[in-house]
């Protein structure tokens, strides 16, 4: 009746607020965000510079089960030990890339983990060096995969990994 009123008995209001943003993993100094060192003597392969038989061909498997809702972008550094590069891989400074597993549109979780494998074939002289490692470091940067609807929107369960074998 347009008369000017009040609301006497109380009226609850319950809101639930969320924001949900994309995945940033980053640290200050701008490098990789995954680092981890395996030791790995391989100081039983041949040494040219002792007059053993030289390495001709050296190939790097890497085998992968991805569960994390991103792709990951790996390099190896081949360490002697004193913790100096013996070696890279990619040479290229192009990274290994590690594919993401498939991820529901809606929920934005993993469906199914993304099992993987790759070969990568190192050089002659990358070979002939191998002999001077002690340790494999891993570095890699992870990527959120773009959604239908243009999003990087990611969401991580506690279950979800990331397992690598080389």
């Amino acid at each position: 009746n347009n008369e000017e009123g009040f609301v006497v008995t109380p009226i609850d209001f319950s809101s639930n607020v969320g924001f949900s943003i994309p995945i940033n993993f980053a640290n200050s100094q701008g490098s990789e965000v995954l680092k981890d060192t395996l030791d790995s003597d391989l100081s039983d392969l041949p040494n040219p510079d002792d007059g053993d038989s030289r390495l001709q061909n050296s190939k790097i498997r890497i085998k992968y089960e991805n569960k994390l809702p991103m792709s990951m972008d790996l390099n190896l550094k081949f360490l002697d030990d004193q913790d100096n590069v013996v070696t890279e891989v990619p040479l290229n400074g192009d990274p290994i890339s590690l594919d993401a597993p498939d991820i529901d549109d809606i929920t934005r979780f993993v469906t199914t983990p993304y099992n993987g494998e790759m070969v990568i074939s190192l050089t002659d002289e990358q070979s002939a060096k191998l002999h001077r490692t002690r340790k494999i470091r891993l570095g890699g940067d992870f990527i959120t995969p773009q959604g239908s609807g243009g999003s990087h929107e990611v969401k991580i369960r506690s279950s979800d990994y990331i397992e690598v074998s080389i």
